[in-house]
């Protein structure tokens, strides 16, 4: 069987992350993968260093060049399935679908936004030629089947390599790199300096943060076109001697398992691989309520769920950081529960998924 991905985003974040493993766990379930992407992108360079089977366009672009080197792929290599994974590649694959016949097409869908209500939004996700979206959660699935047939729909959980994961836990690393962290507690945001993660949100829960414990420091790992302003809040409150950041880090295990606590400010989310990390890792986790975090955090079991506020995320900081006996039951909890969220479950879903399409057994 082989399956042609199709991703036409540069950044790299936890979406890319499981888009490899997917792709190197379905060679052990005899599915022969190949994948499109974004030729300046970090996933290309993953591809190479893995020796895994891409062709990178420097356009990916809807109606550029991309979409031609596409069109001419899919005509060259004849794919039993092509699988889309960002929306602009969902977009791509269905333009090409209406002139040249195409095996079924898969999409998968990650954020919990509302289709849009406008022709291209519903023409995206009613089209017959997308035989089936796969959801990366729950959520997800909820909030599509407003627009789309529930026939169509189908929820897989992305998921870690959960013992990989522990075997990177080294608690000192970012005290190791940054001597001003050490003896102290330390809170991280991890993930791209944009609107829908909304670190300046982080910034603002920082400072509320440090007017009852003046001594706790806080790490952002990440970067992103939000950058500026970020500087710019930090310095108009005078926060700057109380903040780190690392920009993307390669060892970002390590570095999540070195933090006290993850905030996760996000206005959006699937199901966030830094999550499930700090799973992994034991790190408590305060989050905002959106999306599919409520499948990962059951509120003062597996973590704490916050208001969209300030002082909502602040109390529930301030609580998991000055009760150990309170933190300690929530990581082993949401360790335990962590055994949902295992990669190779998914990628056996996906692998029975294809078959399914194609009449295989």
């Amino acid at each position: 069987m082989k399956v042609l991905h199709v991703h036409t985003e540069s950044g790299w974040g936890g979406g890319e992350k499981q888009l490899m493993q997917l792709i190197d766990g379905l060679n052990s379930e005899g599915v022969q993968s190949s994948l499109f992407c974004h030729r300046h992108s970090e996933l290309a360079n993953r591809c190479a260093e893995n020796s895994i089977p891409h062709v990178t366009s420097a356009s990916t672009s809807v109606f550029g060049f991309g979409y031609y080197n596409l069109f001419r792929l899919i005509r060259h290599t004849a794919p039993d399935i092509i699988h889309a994974h960002t929306s602009k590649a969902h977009t791509i694959v269905i333009i090409i679908s209406l002139f040249i016949r195409t095996r079924p097409l898969i999409v998968t869908r990650r954020m919990n936004n509302p289709v849009k209500n406008n022709f291209l939004g519903k023409f995206k996700y009613t089209n017959k030629n997308i035989k089936k979206i796969i959801c990366v959660s729950e959520a997800v699935q909820k909030t599509l089947s407003a627009t789309v047939n529930a026939e169509k729909l189908v929820w897989i959980y992305g998921g870690i390599a959960i013992e990989k994961t522990r075997h990177q836990i080294n608690r000192s690393f970012l005290s190791d790199r940054y001597p001003m962290l050490k003896g102290k507690k330390v809170a991280g945001f991890v993930g791209s300096f944009t609107d829908v993660k909304d670190p300046l949100l982080f910034i603002r829960t920082a400072k509320k943060l440090l007017s009852e414990k003046p001594d706790l420091m806080f790490v952002m790992i990440g970067d992103g076109v939000l950058r500026l302003d970020v500087d710019e809040l930090i310095k108009g409150y005078d926060l700057s001697s109380s903040f780190v950041f690392t920009g993307f880090l390669e060892e970002m295990i390590p570095a999540i398992s070195s933090l006290d606590l993850l905030l996760v400010t996000s206005k959006n989310e699937g199901i966030p691989n830094a999550i499930l990390e700090a799973f992994a890792c034991e790190v408590p986790v305060v989050s905002v309520n959106v999306g599919g975090i409520t499948e990962l955090i059951d509120h003062e079991q597996t973590g704490l769920l916050a208001e969209r506020s300030a002082l909502g995320l602040a109390t529930c900081s301030q609580r998991l950081l000055e009760d150990n006996a309170f933190r300690e039951r929530i990581t082993d909890r949401a360790s335990r529960k962590l055994s949902l969220f295992d990669y190779r479950i998914g990628i056996r879903k996906t692998a029975g998924l294809y078959r399914e399409l194609l009449g295989k057994k």
